[in-house]
């Protein structure tokens, strides 16, 4: 029988973060539920991944917040609290360690919205890795051999980042500890072994790591109205 990539089923979304960046409007929320126009950014994720078919959906989160995920999102998702941070890896790993899923899954991060078509992601086997085109943040100078003749701002370029949108073998488990990194301590390692693959997306991808990248973003969903 020829293994179906396409089909993922369950999602973990890392909502551990404390939104440090983000204050004051994570002076009395986690920074999942910091709200644009009314809807919270876990909300967004939900909605985006119900749409691509994912039945099950897992929320890595701080154990200071569970009852106040659990007010707002009830019985939508599934919790896993942290009882300190420990990192993206730690906390993928408590979820890993109780689901004890044996077919691949998609991670996510909470503050990572876009349009990805989970559908075509998946039919990359094995672990995929979403990249995206870096746009610069800053305004870059065309120089010639002796003056600026012109700006460009925040100009796309030719390198592709990590999306942090990851879909993943259910072995990785085995790679996890009680506090690692995936970007530094497990992707490295799966990389050198051939053992990650790519998919470039080219749509839509906004960070929120900031207020500045709220108000960006509420701009973004006001002109989309």
């Amino acid at each position: 029988m020829t293994k179906d990539y396409a089909s993922i089923r369950h999602a973990v979304v890392l909502a551990g973060g404390s939104g440090t960046r983000l204050m004051p409007l994570t002076a009395d929320r986690p920074k999942a539920l910091v709200e644009v126009d009314g809807v919270p950014l876990i909300e967004r994720q939900i909605k985006w991944l119900k749409s691509n078919g994912i039945q099950e959906i897992h929320l890595s989160c701080s154990e200071k917040w569970l009852d106040t995920f659990r007010e707002r999102l009830g019985n939508s998702v599934k919790y896993y609290p942290e009882p300190e941070p420990r990192d993206t890896g730690g906390g993928l790993k408590i979820v890993l360690d109780e689901t004890k899923l044996k077919e691949r899954f998609l991670l996510c991060n909470v503050d990572d919205l876009n349009d990805i078509d989970l559908q075509t992601m998946g039919k990359i086997p094995e672990n995929v890795m979403a990249l995206h085109k870096f746009r610069c943040p800053f305004g870059v100078p065309k120089t010639n051999t002796e003056f600026i003749i012109d700006f460009l701002q925040k100009p796309e370029t030719d390198f592709w980042i990590n999306e942090g949108i990851y879909i993943l073998e259910p072995y990785i488990a085995g790679m996890l500890t009680e506090k690692c990194n995936l970007e530094r301590d497990v992707f490295p390692i799966l990389a050198a072994a051939h053992k990650l693959r790519f998919y470039k997306h080219e749509g839509f991808w906004h960070t929120v790591n900031t207020v500045k990248d709220v108000t960006e973003f509420r701009k973004i969903v006001e002109n989309k109205d």
